[in-house]
């Protein structure tokens, strides 16, 4: 993504003062971790086999090592209030996400102390720097407290991230280590780039236009090193760390989850849903805001070209959409443009699209006008599209259609201007968001569905009501309790 803005909240530059007292970049660990890692990762090196132990999500005396009963904590009594706050808000997104809680401390000799300055290390330490008050910098750093490892730094990363060396300050290759199965557990959950615990594509880089980290897949480079919050895989390996599934056994029943959810283990009655789904079971798309927006976008075999503005200032806006084929059919989706805040993890103004059929990791992110001219095939029928903006505007202007693959059929990402079809326009105005659905042709038809009125315009409900026939004929309310969900 050429021009795209590095995070302001690099963990590097956040925690250059203490780099002398910190391992990863923004860890504090004691000198006997310290040397389990450094004997793994000599062990990589030299070929030797490493002891048969679990560090990071789990070590050799697990399940005793995890916290229990609660997380006992203190604040330093020089951490400013704005930080507090920010700490408390992460603490209690994974309480109320996860079976984790936390209590003050009353007495106890093992306990987390939040602190912004070097001082004797407790039990256990965690570091909050000045600028590090944002939510998904606090989120990170409680993610460690509760034992999660740098995300890039799972065994099996070369398979989705190409680590550039060459490109890496001198001196900081360690905190690029991956982290041996002898040590790390990733409970059978698929590598997630846009992980908050994940690094940014220029953490530690000599310079801005040198990434150290790509992604393999060139359309997920976008959701590396966002900091909007933990990502639903974040949430999922705590509640695998913990047991927390443990809560709802002994239930003569629990829900049917789809699409890639949970049983929720603080409400065994529904389930914990992947981003850009919704209800009890995961059979809705999920709720957008304003509600205004949002629904399912049917697909012709020609093209229909949508547009959409979302002016946004401190209220976060969201509009979450599924783009959906009929059966044994795919989604191809071209981007003509995108215009939002170019940064990197694109996580404050951006598109998010979910084209390979496991919806639990985060998926495509755009946010660069660099980002534009690509188009996507899906691995399955039902395409997740979400649209977000705070404190700033986003405009997109997207095509899609159905399309039926041969099996050698590959994914090209570009495309020409040439290719892009000029259509009717239709507008929807509320609460910042503009959107144009812009028709498609008159007299298409899709298998089993009905031919749309060009005419048609849309109320105050938005798309929803404009696509009602071809909704009726093949998607959503009669097919509420479908899995789309395509795992490798």
């Amino acid at each position: 993504m050429s021009g795209v803005e590095p995070s302001e909240r690099s963990f590097k530059r956040l925690n250059q003062n203490f780099s002398n007292i910190l391992y990863d970049g923004d860890i504090i660990i004691s000198e006997k971790r310290l040397r389990e890692l450094v004997d793994d990762i000599g062990s990589q090196q030299s070929g030797r086999k490493a002891r048969p132990r679990r560090w990071a999500y789990r070590d050799n005396l697990y399940p005793e090592t995890i916290w229990r009963n609660g997380i006992p904590y203190a604040f330093d009594v020089d951490l400013p209030a704005v930080a507090v706050a920010s700490i408390r808000k992460a603490m209690e997104f994974w309480q109320s996400n996860t079976c984790v809680t936390f209590r003050p401390r009353k007495n106890e000799r093992q306990y987390a102390l939040f602190t912004g300055r070097d001082t004797t290390e407790p039990e256990q330490l965690v570091f909050i720097g000045d600028g590090c008050e944002i939510f998904g910098v606090t989120s990170h750093e409680v993610g460690h407290l509760i034992g999660l490892f740098h995300h890039q730094q799972r065994y099996d990363r070369d398979e989705y991230v190409t680590y550039h060396q060459e490109n890496v300050d001198r001196g900081e290759t360690v905190n690029f280590a991956k982290v041996s199965p002898n040590l790390l557990n990733n409970y059978g959950l698929p590598y997630d780039v846009g992980s908050v615990m994940h690094y940014a594509p220029t953490e530690f880089a000599r310079h801005i236009f040198f990434p150290a980290l790509m992604a393999v897949n060139e359309n997920l480079q976008g959701a590396m090193g966002q900091l909007e919050g933990p990502s639903f895989l974040d949430v999922q390996i705590v509640n695998r760390h913990y047991n927390c599934h443990d809560l709802c056994k002994g239930r003569r029943t629990l829900p049917k989850c789809l699409n890639g959810g949970y049983v929720n283990p603080l409400n065994c009655r529904v389930c914990k849903c992947p981003t850009g789904f919704g209800g009890d079971f995961c059979q809705q798309i999920a709720s957008s805001y304003p509600s205004k927006c949002g629904g399912l976008l049917p697909t012709a075999s020609t093209f229909t070209r949508f547009k959409i503005t979302i002016i946004a200032e401190s209220t976060r806006r969201q509009c979450i959409y599924h783009i959906r084929s009929p059966p044994n059919r795919r989604v191809m989706i071209g981007l003509e443009t995108v215009k939002g805040k170019c940064q990197e993890g694109c996580f404050t103004t951006a598109m998010e699209v979910k084209m390979n059929g496991d919806f639990r990791p985060v998926g495509y992110r755009y946010c660069c006008q660099s980002q534009s001219f690509r188009r996507l095939l899906s691995r399955g029928r039902n395409v997740p599209v979400i649209f977000f903006a705070q404190n700033g505007t986003l405009e997109v202007t997207m095509l899609f259609r159905w399309v039926v693959l041969t099996p050698d059929a590959e994914d090209n990402t570009s495309l020409t201007p040439s290719e892009l079809m000029e259509v009717y326009v239709q507008r929807d105005n509320d609460s910042g968001v503009d959107m144009e659905m812009l028709q498609i042709p008159e007299g298409f038809g899709t298998p089993g569905g009905g031919v749309m009125n060009r005419k048609r315009t849309l109320n105050d409900m938005g798309v929803k009501e404009s696509v009602k026939p071809l909704h009726e004929a093949y998607g959503s309310d009669g097919e509420i309790y479908e899995d789309f969900s395509i795992y490798s």
